[in-house]
């Protein structure tokens, strides 16, 4: 899960740096997909499949993480 913590992380640094503030609604969305996609391309779907193979339904971790991400885009565009 190490992997995926060090994603999360860079994920969520990235998108607190980003500055949408000041443009129109129709630029917002476009942006935020961007700056995600430029942090984690790399290795995104590695990353994605770590975080979802958890059988039975997603861990606690697996959960935190997702809500993270969830919070730091919801602060972005919210």
């Amino acid at each position: 899960m190490a992997v995926v913590d060090d994603g999360v992380a860079r994920l969520i640094d990235t998108l607190s740096s980003a500055y949408v503030s000041e443009l129109p609604a129709a630029r917002t969305h476009p942006v935020v997909v961007d700056t995600a996609w430029s942090s984690t391309a790399v290795d995104f779907d590695g990353r994605l499949r770590i975080l979802r193979a958890t059988r039975g339904g997603p861990g606690e971790s697996s959960r935190r993480h997702l809500l993270e991400m969830n919070s730091a885009i919801n602060q972005l565009v919210g």
